[in-house]
């Protein structure tokens, strides 16, 4: 899903470095619970 798909399905106009840089940030932001999530699956 790109910054075009998000203007034509929502009708939001958001640049492809803003769209870029939120991605980054919610990355990071999940990135502790995906490592703590996956650690567990992988000990079961």
């Amino acid at each position: 899903m790109g910054a075009s798909h998000l203007r034509d399905v929502y009708d939001l106009k958001l640049s492809r470095g803003l769209l870029s840089k939120v991605i980054n940030k919610v990355s990071q932001a999940i990135s502790p619970l995906y490592e703590d999530l996956f650690g567990k699956l992988k000990a079961d």
